[in-house]
């Protein structure tokens, strides 16, 4: 698995969605999906993008999380031709779980605990060096579901 790190959230009007974009932590290697506007919201708010911070869902999980004694302790990137797809990796005191996430919100989630964003191999061999164009096709997934 590769470290990643939040670069950039834009819209992406020609879609009705957001594009988000990560870089490896050696600054070697971009990946760049789609993901609805609804989950780029809370995406947004989580990184001090938009003028409101508070996220209610995120906050409940937040509390969720503190009153189990469990923390984040990474989110794991996978995927393939069609779509990327996120697991929540936890620590309580029954140990380690993982939860299947959308991306964006495993991304706000790690963000907001300061825990690491991990790409696996599979989802990288849609990234792009860093600096290329990326275009519609190529370079772009969309997140359709959680598997």
């Amino acid at each position: 698995m590769t470290p990643m790190l939040i670069s950039r959230l834009t819209h992406c009007p020609g879609h009705g969605q957001a594009t988000v974009v990560l870089e490896d932590v050696a600054r070697q290697l971009q990946l760049v999906f789609l993901i609805p506007l609804n989950e780029a919201h809370r995406l947004a708010r989580t990184l001090g993008i938009t003028p409101y911070p508070c996220v209610p869902v995120l906050e409940l999980i937040d509390e969720l999380l503190a009153h189990f004694k469990a923390r984040v302790l990474r989110v794991v990137l996978d995927g393939d031709d069609v779509e990327v797809c996120g697991t929540l990796c936890i620590r309580g005191n029954d140990g380690e779980a993982t939860l299947p996430c959308h991306p964006a919100d495993g991304l706000a989630l790690a963000e907001r605990a300061g825990a690491p964003i991990y790409a696996t191999d599979e989802v990288l061999r849609h990234a792009c060096p860093l600096g290329q164009s990326h275009h519609h096709r190529a370079g772009l997934m969309l997140n359709r579901a959680v598997k």
